[in-house]
């Protein structure tokens, strides 16, 4: 049964047991920096420092934790949600979901005092961070994705992730059904699944397979504009997305253009406005890509596909239009 705390001597009594069940020379501390709600700093035995705190004192049980960072840093904290049914509970989510995002995202992950090699530890709440220097990468698809697979006449490609401000939220598999001149391009749209359903398909959720990539993250944004909130975000979003249909290795490509684009280094998108149905369309509240927006044959650094709230990454910025 979840725990509903509501003092912050009941919040760090809470605490002090997911640090003792995460390692044994696991500590807490306060964090004079938090002023939303409770709140506590856990810095384990590697020198990491995360932030556990209650976001919403109208839902006591729902828990957050994310990596502490210094005010200045250039990075966006990797984050997760979790329901505080046991301390044991939260230590495993902890270890599972938020662990391997800190270790995926270059720079981001503090090791000890130790191993800085230079670099300028900063203070939050009493504790040394590593000061980081490195831009917020794209971020790999996480281990439990399901592998690519090939079955009969449909091949599934590799993951692509997709962000909302960079967070990671799902991801888009191409594939390829049929064979020859029938063969036909399709979409799957992904989410990473949420602490609801411990254990779920690996922590993925299908969510609707789509002949556009577009129209496949329009259905992860209608699912971001709902999940996890108490009333719906029907307000536009900006989608950056990859182009398919662009032709990298025409006659018309140097061949230091097409080098880059065979290492990874830069990505061909497409960038334009997801809306969402109004009354009394009979889809009102879900998403779709407003093909009207759409600026294509966009060419930007790799990694900055996904879905934004405000305004597009700045390679792309003067190609987007204003929310």
């Amino acid at each position: 049964m979840p725990q509903e705390m509501t003092t912050q001597e009941q919040f760090d009594a809470f605490a002090d047991e997911v640090a003792r069940k995460l390692a044994t020379h696991c500590r807490t501390a306060p964090n004079d920096k938090y002023v939303r709600g409770l709140t506590r700093l856990i810095i384990d035995d590697e020198g990491r420092a995360l932030n556990l705190c209650q976001p919403d004192d109208r839902q006591p049980a729902r828990l957050k934790v994310s990596a502490a960072l210094p005010d200045d840093s250039e990075v966006q904290a990797p984050s997760i949600g979790v329901t505080a049914s046991s301390a044991q509970h939260v230590a495993r989510e902890i270890t599972r979901r938020l662990y391997p995002r800190l270790e995926q995202q270059q720079g981001l992950s503090v090791p000890p005092l130790s191993s800085r090699h230079g670099r300028r530890p900063v203070q939050v709440g009493g504790v040394h961070l590593l000061q980081l220097r490195h831009p917020l990468r794209a971020l790999p698809p996480p281990a439990a994705l399901p592998a690519p697979r090939r079955h009969h006449l449909r091949v599934v490609h590799e993951a692509a992730p997709v962000s909302v401000d960079g967070e990671p939220f799902g991801f888009l598999c191409h594939r390829h059904n049929g064979r020859g001149t029938y063969t036909e391009d399709q979409f799957e749209a992904w989410l990473y699944d949420t602490d609801e359903y411990p254990d779920q398909r690996d922590r993925v959720r299908y969510l609707n397979t789509r002949p556009k990539r577009a129209d496949a993250m329009a259905d992860i944004a209608h699912w971001r504009s709902f999940l996890d909130r108490d009333e719906d975000d029907l307000s536009p979003v900006l989608a950056v997305v990859a182009d398919e249909t662009f032709y990298k290795y025409g006659p018309n490509m140097t061949e230091e253009r097409e080098a880059v684009f065979l290492d990874g280094t830069l990505e061909v998108y497409g960038v334009g406005i997801l809306r969402s149905y109004a009354p009394p369309h009979r889809r009102r509240g879900q998403f779709y890509a407003a093909e009207e927006t759409f600026a294509w044959g966009l060419i930007a650094p790799a990694g900055l596909e996904g879905i934004y709230t405000q305004q597009a990454p700045e390679p792309l910025a003067a190609h987007a239009l204003q929310l």
